[in-house]
């Protein structure tokens, strides 16, 4: 696009990103975001959350964690979407410590928890008939005025 004198911006980035990443074209799509900045164009929490949803989907927590490090590393804060994301794949793959570390960074961010964050531990806690740490989730959860639908 930027090679025919295109000016592009972050969403149309984000579009072409998200389509290589459905087409199951991610390392073409990881090479073009590495590119972006040099076209003067700085992406943003969508672009990030682009490949933190897309390397869940295909199981790769390795990569989800150096994105989400890239992300503190230039202060790009991630949305209530994207950590639900991770704290959803966290606890599908029995990280629930993390999971719960993962919660904890966000308010500590400033970014409020939601029901859907709450949820995926809750669920995991249901599955493994954790009864004690359902209630002590949601005690916190009534702490943090999330209340369950």
């Amino acid at each position: 696009m930027t090679e025919r004198g295109c000016l592009v911006d972050v969403p149309a980035y984000d579009s072409y990103l998200e389509a290589l990443c459905k087409g199951g074209k991610v390392d073409e799509a990881y090479k073009i975001f590495r590119e972006i900045g040099s076209n003067g164009v700085e992406p943003d929490a969508c672009t990030y959350s682009i490949f933190i949803r897309t390397y869940c989907e295909v199981d790769n927590i390795h990569l989800v964690f150096r994105v989400l490090d890239r992300m503190r590393r230039y202060n790009i804060l991630p949305n209530v979407y994207t950590y639900n994301c991770v704290i959803k794949k966290l606890c599908k793959n029995e990280k629930v410590e993390e999971a719960y570390q993962l919660l904890d960074e966000m308010i500590e961010r400033g970014v409020i928890p939601d029901m859907w964050s709450y949820n995926a531990i809750q669920v995991y806690h249901c599955d493994h008939c954790e009864v004690n740490g359902s209630l002590r989730l949601s005690s916190r959860m009534e702490k943090d005025n999330c209340m369950p639908d």
